[in-house]
């Protein structure tokens, strides 16, 4: 089984130095709640360990199947508790895919491609499903097709 192993370093009111592998980044809260703001809450992180998760597999498999993507976007929008615990409630993950026209007869390619990603390859897709509704939808060119 694969370790991972991260450290969090005070760096005083609600700010941390996260070490994750070799990058360091802040996690902080907004002035209103006591921090600096110096770099994003928590909850913020996980729906951008989602969208990279997700992000990653999606542009892998497309690149196998020789996908002619130019530009690839994603968008959550997160309902989350308005009290503490802050739990999420429920996820809208919108893939964007932009290329030529050609881009448009890949729709069947891009679908398998999110499908693959949410049950079988992004394990933080895979673990939010377990407590939280995830919506996909997404976008070939600006126009939306069925997932």
């Amino acid at each position: 089984m694969a370790e991972l192993f991260s450290s969090a370093d005070w760096r005083g009111e609600m700010g941390f130095d996260i070490h994750a592998g070799n990058h360091t980044f802040i996690i902080d809260a907004p002035e209103a709640s006591g921090g600096k703001n110096e770099g994003p809450k928590p909850t913020y992180m996980l729906v951008a360990g989602l969208m990279s998760c997700t992000g990653m597999d999606v542009v892998l498999i497309l690149k196998k199947m020789r996908v002619p993507l130019k530009k690839f976007h994603l968008e959550t929008k997160t309902d989350v508790a308005d009290e503490d615990p802050r739990v999420f409630h429920k996820i809208d993950l919108v893939y964007y895919f932009e290329g030529d026209e050609e881009l448009n007869s890949y729709d069947t390619k891009i679908k398998k491609a999110i499908q693959l990603s949410r049950e079988t390859y992004c394990g933080i897709s895979i673990m939010f499903s377990q407590f939280c509704k995830i919506n996909y939808r997404a976008f070939i060119n600006g126009i939306e097709i069925e997932l």
